[in-house]
């Protein structure tokens, strides 16, 4: 009877698991050290955009000064409320518990719309025209922040101090400003306010009524840039510049994986691999053949002495132990030196006592006997103290059978 052929032949198995093996390997170093794919190519307003109307100039112009700057993809609000400033630049859609949600953190730069642009299909990054916002859109923006403001939209090129502590001067094409809605001014223009402050609480929400302030085109003219960077100043206390872009609609998830491979987070792995593979090899690895078990209960005279002095100090059955030994020993060397057969047990002790003074030996027997005596009669069980006696019970008839200089214990 022949053998039958396998499905897949073993040189076609390794070829499969190899390649497998292989692709698997390379779509984790992608997904783990790749440059991320997804990273938004747009030309609207946005920290990632290099057109005109974008923001990635003023993101960079802060990182340049020291600024901590966080790009937000993931979770903005959160993290406005840990202390540092939130910037919601030119939202184009409202967050999860609305706009008036902004007024419960504690410092929040929101700058409202102005353009919106048309990609150039020739030169990708660059925008080939634009428009304003739809008036309407930026009313309801407006109200939901600060009811009862209006926007004010000029005409032509507005250049004029910023005032305050902020000096210098701004300068835009087309300005847009606010005025009413109970807003304090922290910069006025000709024709409203540049920009204006809801109280809230102990939270300050400000509001940049004009993005050419700090977009890509605007933030080089006049003073800008250097406004814009005080505006952060001034309503940063400390912590991280936080630049929203979940309101532009490029949320992402953070990616645990990736996060596991980087610091801090790279360490803890480092170690529970390292835990993880020394255990593999203490499972697995061993030298030379295994070693037998031993045997639930060990033969021999050791064994049963062992377990036999074991239940007697379970037991608390020890401090007579010594009194009988000496008896018995007592016995056995009166029978070896031709002892009085018919004496009483003292008249015994006497007699060996006799006997080792006669030999002059260093021990004696009766005050052995009185101590096992005092120790049979404790209540307190004490082993040691058992033992000890009873190597002192036998070095005695050592003594008295092989002599002095025999005595194993002697010295």
């Amino acid at each position: 009877m022949t053998e039958a052929a396998p499905l897949i032949a073993r040189r076609t198995l390794a070829w499969v698991l190899l390649i497998g093996g292989g692709a698997f390997l390379g779509a984790m170093a992608l997904l783990l050290f790749g440059t991320p794919s997804d990273e938004p190519e747009t030309v609207a307003p946005s920290a990632f955009s290099r057109s005109a109307i974008g923001h990635m100039a003023f993101a960079d112009t802060l990182r340049r000064l020291g600024v901590s700057v966080l790009v937000s993809r993931y979770g903005s609000l959160d993290k406005g409320r840990q202390g540092g400033l939130l910037i919601i630049a030119e939202p184009s859609q409202a967050p999860g518990q609305g706009f008036g949600a902004l007024a419960m953190l504690p410092q929040v730069l929101l700058v409202l719309p102005k353009w919106q642009g048309r990609r150039d299909g020739a030169k990708p990054g660059w925008i080939a025209s634009r428009a304003p916002v739809a008036a309407g859109a930026l009313d309801r923006l407006l109200q939901a922040v600060a009811p009862g403001a209006s926007l004010v939209r000029g005409t032509g090129t507005a250049t004029f101090s910023a005032g305050g502590s902020f000096g210098g001067h701004v300068e835009f094409h087309e300005p847009q400003t606010i005025a009413g809605g109970g807003l304090r001014a922290i910069i006025n223009g000709p024709q409203g306010m540049l920009v204006g402050e809801r109280a809230s609480g102990d939270g300050r929400l400000w509001i940049l009524a004009d993005p050419d302030l700090l977009s890509n085109q605007g933030i080089g003219q006049a003073d800008n840039a250097a406004i814009a960077v005080a505006l952060v100043e001034a309503l940063r206390p400390a912590g991280a510049v936080v630049i929203d872009e979940v309101l532009h609609g490029f949320e992402q998830h953070p990616n645990l994986l990736r996060l596991a491979f980087a610091l801090p987070f790279l360490i803890v792995t480092i170690a529970a691999a390292a835990a993880i593979l020394l255990l593999l090899w203490a499972g697995t690895g061993r030298f030379g053949a295994p070693q037998a078990s031993p045997p639930p209960l060990a033969a021999g005279k050791a064994t049963l002495i062992g377990n036999a002095a074991g239940l007697l100090i379970l037991g608390g059955a020890t401090n007579p132990m010594p009194s009988r030994y000496l008896q018995m020993l007592a016995g056995s060397v009166g029978a070896a030196l031709n002892g009085p057969v018919a004496a009483s047990e003292a008249e015994r002790l006497a007699w060996l006592d006799r006997v080792a003074a006669a030999r002059h030996l260093t021990r004696r027997l009766q005050p052995l006997q009185g101590r096992a005596a005092r120790l049979a009669g404790a209540r307190r069980s004490d082993p040691r103290r058992a033992l000890q006696l009873a190597l002192a019970i036998h070095r005695w008839q050592q003594e008295m059978l092989h002599g002095a200089d025999r005595d194993p214990g002697a010295g």
